[in-house]
């Protein structure tokens, strides 16, 4: 499952907006194999828990397709003047807008189930599709409230998106139950730019 130390990889070595996400350490559940950033998402591995295969595999197509289109659109020397190029580019976004709004229809079908919210928060955060991963997290954090990596995901989701307040309140929420979370002192760190200092215990009279 996700954590938040390999969702901040995602910022830390970040394209430019519009291009190429750098491979997906954002869909990375356990350690894996060095593979070209070009390689397919293996969906089936990073949700395990999803029971609907089907949807899985669907996704996976989808998302790897996208993903070609994000490098392809980022291409270093692509024209974009000429009139055919411009053509090119209308189609590879039309394309693009056109699976994103298919993986929308799975977070839509799939809301009763928190590792589908939580493997499309995912998928929206490797497309850096912001809005569209903030609204799966907060869907899998109403699904699963208590959940420690729920909440990195969450405050991820909401650190993408550029709520640093809502990150490091998630951020804080985890460190508070278990203080030695590295990913989630990093995801508070990144977000209130300072480390979290747990409140010191009351003193009893």
């Amino acid at each position: 499952m996700i954590a938040a130390a390999a969702a901040l990889a995602l910022i830390a070595a970040a394209a430019p907006s519009g291009g190429a996400p750098p491979g997906d350490p954002v869909l990375a559940s356990r350690p894996a194999p060095a593979r070209p950033a070009s390689g397919p998402v293996d969906i089936a591995q990073v949700c395990e828990d999803e029971p609907d295969k089907s949807m899985l595999a669907d996704m996976a197509e989808i998302l790897n397709e996208a993903r070609e289109l994000d490098r392809q659109l980022a291409r270093p020397g692509r024209q974009r003047h000429s009139q055919k190029a411009a053509g090119t580019r209308a189609e590879l976004l039309s394309r693009r807008r056109q699976l994103v709004e298919e993986l929308t229809g799975f977070r839509d079908t799939h809301l009763a189930s928190y590792s589908a919210q939580h493997c499309l928060a995912r998928a929206f955060m490797s497309l850096k599709e912001h809005a569209l991963a903030v609204a799966a997290a907060e869907r899998a954090a109403e699904l699963a409230p208590d959940s420690a990596e729920t909440l990195s995901l969450r405050g991820m989701a909401y650190l993408l998106a550029g709520d640093r307040q809502r990150a490091a309140r998630d951020a804080a929420q985890v460190l508070r139950r278990d203080p030695s979370n590295k990913g989630a002192a990093d995801l508070y760190l990144r977000a209130a730019g300072r480390p979290f200092e747990r409140p010191a215990p009351k003193k009893t009279p």
